[in-house]
């Protein structure tokens, strides 16, 4: 689903608002969708940004910010390398397979040296 397509399910909600101590002071919290839609308008230039903060209840400076991480993110939208996600997994998976192999050769020394300890511990347990 590219972005032209996505556009119609970003026009729900927005805004959510956020209390701060003593319930005086609230901030506005966007979603990601609404971050997009806004940036996606501000990039078109159709519209000033003056005009699109008075549509979208915006700071123009927020939106102008939005705007340039759109811009700058928007490249990565045709990279065909690894997304973060999978760079991130394929991380997480050779650290957990260097844990197993250490593991795997404590346990085979271990292994090794209850073989070479055991005949000794038998020959104990019989005199006892």
């Amino acid at each position: 689903m590219n972005f032209g397509q996505k556009l119609p399910l970003l026009l729900g909600g927005n805004l959510r608002e956020k209390h701060h101590r003593g319930g005086h002071h609230m901030r506005k919290s966007y979603s990601k969708e609404f971050k997009a839609k806004v940036a996606f308008e501000a990039m078109r230039e159709d519209k000033t940004l003056a005009e699109l903060s008075k549509m979208y209840d915006v700071h123009p400076n927020i939106i102008r910010k939005w705007k340039e991480q759109g811009v700058e993110a928007f490249p990565d939208a045709f990279s065909r390398g690894k997304s973060f996600e999978q760079k991130d997994f394929e991380a997480k998976e050779a650290e957990y397979l260097k844990t197993i192999g250490q593991l795997m050769m404590e346990r085979d020394f271990l292994k090794r040296a209850f073989t070479k300890i055991q005949p000794e511990l038998k020959k104990k347990r019989k005199s006892s």
